[in-house]
């Protein structure tokens, strides 16, 4: 079985690497630096609709005179060495969760949605990437057409998606069954899945965190088959 695992906000708390990002960019450590963090990356990147990007980050605040070149530099090397431990951001139970799918003989696979410097700088930073997924995709436009992913699909196939974006789950979802593969959604609790419509009830199975996911693979411990709860239309 594959388990197709999402990075951000769903193997990661992206909000707690945030903050430490904002006081590492910024150099300040009080109570208005995550707010100015929202601020300058909702104008240099959300309200364009871009990807962020560090580089491209530190650049923009260079030019709007909120920082120095200098302590642009010093951020570019300290968030290098910050990514290098990002495994201190995953989710309580998710180490444990990916140790006992990769010890049950499942096929782990990362894709990552995102710029792709930026994505590829966190996951380069994860020793538990590295050891126990078999591939780590990035994709810069939509999952659900990442060619490399869906070309390397057998119908005999069964998915488990593991993701906090419900929407992009379900169309992912679509794309794989097209091609003759099993797939179910697994929903882990974020800024993007606080509430869970009543539509999608009969689409996804939400797990709310990495412990009550663990609790369901120890009562299946030792099936190789598609678990009966994930089997949703």
């Amino acid at each position: 079985m594959m388990y197709l695992f999402d990075l951000d906000y769903t193997l990661i708390d992206s909000d707690e690497l945030k903050k430490d990002m904002a006081v590492v960019i910024y150099g300040l450590n009080n109570g208005d630096v995550d707010a100015r963090f929202k601020r300058d990356t909702d104008s240099c990147f959300k309200s364009q609709g871009k990807h962020y990007n560090l580089s491209d980050h530190l650049e923009y605040l260079i030019g709007c005179g909120a920082i120095s070149k200098s302590r642009a530099e010093r951020a570019l090397t300290e968030m290098k060495l910050l990514l290098l431990n990002i495994d201190h951001y995953l989710k309580p139970g998710a180490e444990e969760l990916v140790v006992k799918l990769f010890e049950n003989g499942n096929k782990l696979v990362l894709m990552s949605y995102g710029d792709y410097e930026w994505q590829k700088m966190k996951i380069d930073g994860s020793q538990i990437l590295h050891k126990y997924f078999q591939e780590k995709i990035i994709e810069t436009v939509d999952k659900s057409q990442n060619q490399y992913f869906m070309n390397s699909l057998k119908r005999q196939d069964e998915i488990v998606i593991v993701n906090d974006k419900i929407e992009e789950s379900l169309s992912m979802k679509h794309a794989i069954e097209a091609l003759g593969a099993q797939c179910s959604v697994v929903i882990i609790k974020g800024p993007y899945s606080q509430h869970v419509d009543e539509k999608f009830a009969d689409k996804i199975k939400y797990m709310g965190d990495f412990q009550a996911f663990n609790g369901l693979i120890n009562e299946k411990q030792g099936e190789s088959r598609l678990p009966q709860e994930f089997k949703i239309k």
